[in-house]
């Protein structure tokens, strides 16, 4: 279709140029402007037309594909995964150089190459890792969603790869200063994955990097307003005034009595102290699920607390007592478990 310049849309022009394309008034507006005079001159009808006409090519078309896909299917195999290992050598060459020298005979095989470009993103500008306890489990995530955007079916010794390439750059001091001891950033892959041997009694702390100030006896514990506590182990012999805050706080709640179907109740993940005029606040919550925020503060009297972001106070929050914690109740029931009984 010839090019027509602009005549009655000249009104619409803003300071001597077009309002959509920008073009200088008497000038030809640029390819698929709204207000070029030839968009201006159609008739509904005709626009109507074309695009009827552009529907029926789009179904004949469609209607091809289909009977194309039909009479020859797709072979929808997994490829192999020596066809996404090549660039990802060329990519991280000296990386894999470095760590080829401790590897032994055999090398870095294609899944620790695998393993090193998960790892690349907390690779700092001196080449060093960066890493901390949290980051080695979404190491192992983006390793298998690398083999996904490549059609690469999935493997169970991912994880186990991910391990060795961490202890060969320990050997050859790849881990930079800001990273956290080898024994912690093993643990997600012992505790979670099935690396090594197994783990007995795991107090799960992999959601939280390594804190080379926790005491022997303490735990590290999420709140939900982003920070991490210290959270005293309690005994097993002093846990009387933690089943008495949980069972005052039930009754408080109005929460349904215990039965058979529903016996679970919730842990006793820790002790917390507070402010003074609060105290202690006893930790509940799943035991199998720490890190999702999930964790129930009682004080000695059942007055649940929450923790608020607060930058007056010298840790960055503050415990705000809620007498009738509703939601936290609902969520529980929701899950079908009951603060009715400590673990």
């Amino acid at each position: 279709m010839p090019r027509v310049p602009p005549r009655a849309e000249r009104r619409l022009a803003f300071h001597g140029r077009c309002g959509d394309c920008g073009v200088v008034t008497g000038a030809l507006h640029h390819p698929g402007c709204d207000v070029d005079g030839r968009l201006l001159e159609d008739s509904e009808d005709d626009l109507e037309d074309d695009l009827e006409d552009d529907l029926d090519v789009d179904l004949d078309v469609d209607r091809a594909l289909r009977e194309l896909l039909c009479d020859a299917p797709v072979d929808r195999s997994p490829f192999p995964l020596e066809s996404v290992v090549p660039p990802l050598r060329l990519r991280h060459q000296p990386w894999i150089q470095r760590l080829t020298t401790v590897a032994g005979a055999s090398g870095v095989d294609d899944l620790s190459v695998l393993a090193v470009a998960a790892l690349g993103p907390h690779r700092g500008p001196d080449g060093t890792l960066h890493l901390r306890r949290p980051d080695v489990v979404a190491a192992v995530h983006r390793a298998r969603f690398l083999l996904e955007d490549h059609a690469v079916a999935p493997t169970a010794h991912l994880p186990a790869a991910v391990a060795h390439v961490i202890r060969l750059e320990a050997e050859v001091g790849g881990l930079g200063d800001r990273a956290d001891p080898l024994d912690a950033l093993l643990e997600p892959l012992h505790a979670h994955f099935g690396v090594g041997p197994g783990v007995t009694d795991h107090l799960c702390q992999c959601f939280a990097p390594h804190d080379p100030w926790l005491p022997a006896d303490h735990r590290l514990l999420p709140l939900r307003c982003g920070w991490t506590v210290h959270a005293r182990i309690p005994d097993p012999f002093d846990r009387a005034p933690a089943e008495a805050a949980l069972r005052r706080f039930t009754e408080s709640a109005g929460a349904p009595p215990a039965d058979e179907d529903r016996s679970v109740g919730l842990d006793l993940l820790g002790l917390v102290y507070g402010p003074h005029r609060i105290g202690r606040l006893w930790a509940f919550g799943d035991d199998a699920r720490p890190g999702r925020y999930d964790a129930l503060y009682l004080s000695d009297e059942g007055t649940a607390h929450v923790a608020r972001p607060d930058r007056r106070c010298s840790g960055g929050y503050r415990w705000a007592p809620v007498p009738h914690e509703a939601t936290a109740l609902s969520r529980l029931a929701d899950r079908g478990r009951f603060p009715v009984a400590v673990a």
